[in-house]
Parts: C-alpha cells; sequence; structure tokens
C-alpha cells in the first residue's frame, strides 16, 4: 500500500504542477488516508505539506491560513 501512497502523492505533485489544484487536493488527501492507514507520518507529513504548500501558492480566500493550518499539521507528524 505504500507504493500507491507514494503514486497518489506524486500525482497530486503533477496535478498542482498543472494548475489543476483541486484535482491535487484531492490526491492529496487519498494519499493521506492511506498513510494513516499504515501509520505512515513521514509521508502523511509531506502530503500536508504539499498541500500546504499548493495553497499558499494558489492564494483564494483562505487559502493562507489553511495552507498554515497544513504546515503545522505536517510539522507535528513528521
Amino acid at each position: 500500500m505504500q507504493e500507491q501512497t507514494r503514486a497518489l502523492n506524486s500525482l497530486g505533485i503533477v496535478a498542482a504542477d498543472q494548475h489543476q489544484y483541486d484535482a491535487a487536493i484531492d490526491l492529496y488527501n487519498k494519499a493521506i488516508e492511506k498513510a494513516q492507514l499504515t501509520h505512515d507520518q513521514e509521508l502523511e507529513g509531506k502530503c500536508h505539506g504539499n498541500i500546504g504548500i499548493l495553497l499558499k501558492n494558489r492564494s483564494g480566500p483562505n487559502d493562507l491560513a489553511d495552507a498554515l493550518v497544513h504546515q503545522i499539521h505536517a510539522l507535528r507528524i513528521s
């Protein structure tokens, strides 16, 4: 399952690079769910960090506040 989780994270990165932000967030969240099932805190933290970076770059309403939440969560579990 760890390979699937890493693949979902990688696909999220590709989607974010293509400015498909909603798809990227969905992929990151799926990766987070799988990482939690396997207790892979390192990968879960990376996914939260990736969501934080995406939200910071997207800069929509509430995105910066949400980005900070994800970054703090990433720091706490990594």
